[in-house]
């Protein structure tokens, strides 16, 4: 995707009359520019990462500056990983009308209106794991704040060392 760059400096001197273009005059205005310069490019590098696994761990290993990281071999170079976790098998409800020779499960009738028929287990399942390098320290909240940020709304996460 391309987006539009915009050098505020440049346009601030272009939108100033010949008259008050002096040193002085543009050195003020580049300095009140400062924080919507800074504004804008937060914004365009929150735009250009999305949810995708590969931005998500480009954010985290920029964001804590990890040594030997460089966004343009990711791959090689990443320290924070981002893996899939163990999902159950899925569980399929049949109806009372169905062929109940395809109802048996480990040789027995499962239905619905009996006490205590559980379809997964009571463990919390995630649907990603971020791994973090041994020895690696941050700041909890930090670290929360900007995978909630980028990722996914509806996906659990948890994060842990790298053994």
């Amino acid at each position: 995707m391309n987006w539009v760059i915009i050098n505020f400096y440049e346009l601030v001197v272009i939108l100033l009359p010949l008259v008050l273009r002096k040193v002085k005059t543009i050195a003020f205005l580049k300095i009140l520019i400062l924080p919507l310069h800074e504004l804008y490019i937060r914004t365009l590098y929150q735009m250009q990462h999305t949810c995708q696994v590969m931005y998500l761990e480009k954010v985290l290993n920029e964001f804590y500056s990890i040594a030997g990281y460089n966004p343009a071999f990711h791959e090689n170079t990443k320290k924070i990983k981002i893996i899939d976790e163990y999902y159950p098998p899925e569980c399929y409800l049949f109806l009372e009308q169905e062929d109940i020779a395809s109802i048996e499960y480990d040789n027995e009738v499962l239905w619905l209106d009996q006490d205590n028929v559980f379809l997964t287990d009571d463990q919390v399942y995630y649907d990603f794991v971020v791994i973090l390098p041994n020895g690696f320290l941050f700041e909890q909240r930090q670290l929360i704040e900007l995978v909630n940020y980028y990722k996914l709304a509806g996906k659990k996460w948890y994060f842990k060392y790298d053994i």
